[in-house]
């Protein structure tokens, strides 16, 4: 984790209960996660990165196969040809806009469900959301796990609206918010407004 994103490091809590890692990928801050929380829940979507999600993991974490919406569902996912981003979500975004994430190289048609619906018992101490467009979404289906615990919330937003909405909703919630700005975007960069991070600390 000292390589990848090393800036959000310090935000994350140093140890606690329950983590949830929504967007986990290949599960590179999944198991740095591990080290910190007694439990860390890893929800990822991507048939192509749970494999190596999977292999060799701590014991102290769990797979959930699926994607994080608002409601249970299947949802139209986009694999395109720069393999970081894999999406319900980029047509909606300044980079699905520009082209930068490439062609979709296929449709894939995977399961959606709230956080909320998902087996998750003790105390959640943080929740990171990396969901390529869809953190809106993420959040809304997990305002039962957030009302009750109160975690710590770290969001990578990927889109403006988005980003709007999400601090709307944290407002609603009470919750007190900052944003990170991605330091690998220049000041006249047109994606500096389009991809941030918000940050909770309850």
């Amino acid at each position: 984790m000292g390589e990848y994103e090393p800036w959000l490091i310090a935000l994350a809590p140093a140890k606690g209960a329950v983590c949830i890692d929504v967007g986990a990928n290949v599960g590179s801050w999944t198991r740095w996660l591990a080290q910190r929380f007694e439990h860390v829940h890893a929800v990822e979507p991507n048939p192509a990165c749970l494999p190596l999600l999977r292999k060799d993991l701590p014991s102290n974490v769990t797979v959930h196969a699926v994607a994080a919406w608002d409601e249970k569902r299947t949802l139209t996912f986009k694999r395109y040809a720069c393999a970081d981003h894999f999406s319900a979500y980029n047509e909606g975004t300044l980079l699905g806009q520009l082209g930068v994430v490439g062609p979709v190289l296929e449709n894939i048609e995977l399961a959606a469900v709230p956080l909320d619906a998902l087996s998750i018992s003790g105390k959640v101490d943080f929740i990171k959301c990396d969901t390529e467009g869809g953190e809106f979404q993420c959040l809304l289906g997990a305002e039962r796990l957030i009302s009750e615990n109160r975690p710590v919330l770290l969001i990578e937003i990927h889109a403006a609206e988005n980003g709007r909405r999400v601090s709307a909703l944290l407002s609603e919630w009470g919750y007190r918010y900052r944003e990170i700005e991605h330091p690998l975007h220049g000041p006249n960069s047109p994606y500096r407004p389009e991809h941030f991070w918000i940050f909770t600390q309850g």
